[in-house]
């Protein structure tokens, strides 16, 4: 989630290749001589030619400058950053879906073809208003964050996958926990399956299937984002409100290079309904 986007990079190459002299035959009987003359001509000549391949190689310098900076005022700017939602919401799930529902096709972002809950491969995740389809790998890892003093679950480098944080709640079933799916908004591979994350709205329907294919249904109640320092620990457990977390990096850059917030898309089940837990 740390990872950087990659950016345009440009380049401009020009070659340029010195005339070669053409070389003068001097009779025999001119090149012995005491005399200083043809010396200092030819002396001469070579200095010119030296001038002349600099002032050459200098044009084409300016030359190649020039072109930099007509290249860059007309460029489109790339933009780092990877948009935050236009604001926070949380309201309670309805069971009214607001958008796709999967039960027809909907186009896919990756180009993977048309989706339906019923075509979802086993440990996937299906988000049928966003044209999200990405598979999730199960993994309980931390590893190093590049933030000193933090670590972070670890994600795959395929910016397409995600995670699900398998110490947490189940993809499938369960009565209570935090079910943690995480993935990459980009890295060097290119923009991440969760890019549009933020365009999420209330209502809309989400979908996991675990590891044996069975099918959990979702209903987006609440949109959080918060500082990559200050991500909420609650996340990680398998006890309190049984609910979804789908996460991303969002927002602009450092001077590490580095996403400083995450964005938090946080859904109930809807089918089927968590048990009800008797104290």
């Amino acid at each position: 989630m740390t990872d950087t986007p990659p950016w345009a990079r440009g380049s401009s190459t020009t070659g340029f290749t010195p005339p070669t002299p053409t070389e003068h035959v001097f009779p025999s009987e001119l090149r012995v001589t005491t005399s200083a003359r043809p010396v200092e001509a030819v002396a001469q000549r070579k200095s010119s030619r030296l001038v002349t391949v600099l002032l050459s190689l200098l044009v084409v310098a300016l030359i190649v400058a020039a072109g930099v900076l007509v290249w860059k005022a007309f460029a489109p700017q790339q933009d780092v950053s990877a948009p935050l939602p236009a604001s926070q919401y949380s309201q309670p799930a309805t069971g009214v879906a607001v958008g796709p529902t999967g039960t027809t096709p909907v186009a896919t972002q990756d180009g993977g073809g048309p989706m339906t809950v019923a075509k979802m491969a086993p440990s996937t995740l299906f988000i049928p208003s966003l044209g999200i389809y990405m598979p999730v790998e199960a993994d309980s890892t931390f590893v190093a964050s590049k933030y000193a003093g933090f670590d972070q679950i670890r994600i795959p480098s395929n910016p397409k996958h995600g995670v699900w944080y398998k110490a947490g709640a189940p993809m499938f079933g369960g009565s209570e926990g935090t079910t943690l799916i995480a993935a990459h908004v980009s890295n060097h591979n290119g923009w991440g399956a969760l890019r549009y994350l933020y365009k999420i709205r209330a209502g809309a329907m989400l979908y996991t299937k675990d590891a044996a294919g069975q099918l959990q249904s979702w209903q987006m109640t609440r949109m959080r984002v918060e500082d990559h320092t200050a991500f909420p620990q609650e996340y990680w457990s398998a006890k309190g409100v049984r609910q979804l977390v789908v996460t991303t990096c969002g927002g602009h850059v450092d001077s590490q290079n580095l996403f400083t917030q995450n964005l938090f898309a946080i859904a109930s089940p809807i089918d089927p309904k968590p048990a009800q837990v008797t104290v």
